[in-house]
């Protein structure tokens, strides 16, 4: 056996029918009584199982690796996982960013793992961490990819051996709150800090955007042409690429169609997979249309119906706008954009005739009197048999 004090282990060889190497906590241990037989420790043990007849020869604690030979005379270094994840936790609570990441890498620990541990640390030290790692913007974007809504510590890298600290109620709350919207908080909170400097950082705040859920590609988008007046230039291509990788081209080029901005959606489009014959088609006839006609085209495309009635209204062309608010029931809309005149009448007449569907007819009549459509309202009292309103109100028609 060998006493580890750097890394808080008594580290030993189990033998019988199963070798192991075992680590027991020295913190537990301390805590026994004397004369105690070992079976009755109550202390979990967390173990790597070797070869039989395997011997501990040395403990290289700033490496996590166990020295064993095997009883074929040869000798191995194992990295078991209580050591490699010890020095991660270790390097986390000393601030030591950069080498947990290289640890977690190097040893295959999921890279969440870092940002979970001590997650209120990991907020407070962003900076730091972004410093650290962001030596290589490669390891920011590896990072940030492997995001996940889970808790790492405290399910698949749990410590058996470390105390769970005192939380109040309002503190699990918060830790609950944190991790079931994770990705966001920290995307959010690592891009807070790159957008300091745009230039070095590029790629992993697009990351950050893509990684998002929803995914921001607009705000992406936005980024990369704030960051050049030349949409051809390298610097932009590469970052067009770069973004395809992470997301899907068609689902980016959409993304720019959508802004209506059609130089941009020509960049996405010249940097991705997609057929120019299609996309050169579809940018030149919608540049050649009146914006509005142009925004009206792209949101059918889109299926963005508020938005194509808002185009179509300034279009001018009220009788397809009138017919679009029926045909998507946005009446709500229609009432909103035409405060007034025939065409108000019209949509409230839409209205009345989806409430008379929904057998609310005496609510659809009131509907029609309030524009004064004596017709609509006679018309649907004498279905309903409401022969008041139909006497009242038929010397209204026949006047």
């Amino acid at each position: 056996y060998e006493v580890c004090e750097d890394m808080g282990y008594l580290i030993y060889m189990e033998e019988g029918e199963e070798w192991a190497v075992g680590f027991w906590d020295l913190k537990r241990l301390e805590t026994l009584e004397d004369m105690l037989g070992v079976d009755d420790f109550d202390v979990p043990i967390q173990r790597r199982v070797v070869d039989n007849n395997t011997k501990l020869i040395s403990v290289i604690a700033e490496k996590s690796m166990v020295v064993l030979r095997h009883a074929r005379g040869n000798f191995e270094g194992i990295y078991p996982r209580p050591l490699v994840l010890r020095t991660v936790r270790n390097l986390i609570v000393n601030g030591e960013w950069g080498k947990a990441f290289d640890v977690c890498k190097r040893m295959k620990v999921d890279l969440n793992f870092l940002c979970d541990y001590r997650w209120r640390e990991f907020l407070e030290g962003g900076e730091n961490f972004v410093e650290q790692v962001g030596k290589k913007t490669d390891n920011l974007n590896l990072f940030i990819s492997m995001l996940q809504d889970v808790d790492f510590a405290r399910t698949k890298y749990l410590d058996p051996d470390e105390e769970p600290p005192a939380t109040s109620d309002t503190d699990q709350a918060e830790q609950l709150e944190f991790f079931n919207n994770k990705t966001n908080r920290i995307c959010a909170h690592l891009k807070t800090i790159m957008l300091e400097n745009v230039k070095k950082y590029l790629l992993p705040l697009l990351s950050t955007y893509a990684k998002s859920s929803p995914p921001l590609l607009s705000k992406a988008l936005e980024l990369i042409k704030s960051q050049t007046s030349d949409l051809n230039s390298a610097y932009a291509q590469d970052a067009f690429k770069y973004l395809a990788f992470l997301a899907k081209y068609t689902t980016i080029y959409t993304t720019a169609l959508g802004m209506y901005d059609f130089d941009l959606a020509k960049a996405v489009g010249r940097n991705s997979q997609m057929d120019p014959k299609v996309y050169l088609k579809e940018l030149k006839g919608l540049v050649d249309m009146e914006p509005a006609k142009a925004r009206y085209t792209v949101d059918v495309k889109l299926e963005r119906w508020e938005s194509a009635v808002r185009n179509l209204k300034e279009c001018g062309e009220v009788e397809e706008c009138l017919k679009m608010i029926e045909e998507k029931d946005l009446i709500g809309l229609g009432l909103e954009i035409f405060e007034a005149g025939e065409e108000r009448k019209k949509i409230m007449g839409t209205l009345a005739r989806k409430m008379v569907k929904e057998g609310k007819a005496e609510a659809a009549i009131s509907v029609y009197l309030s524009v004064g459509d004596y017709d609509g309202a006679v018309s649907t009292a004498r279905t309903y048999g409401d022969w008041k309103t139909v006497v009242t109100y038929f010397k209204e028609i026949v006047q």
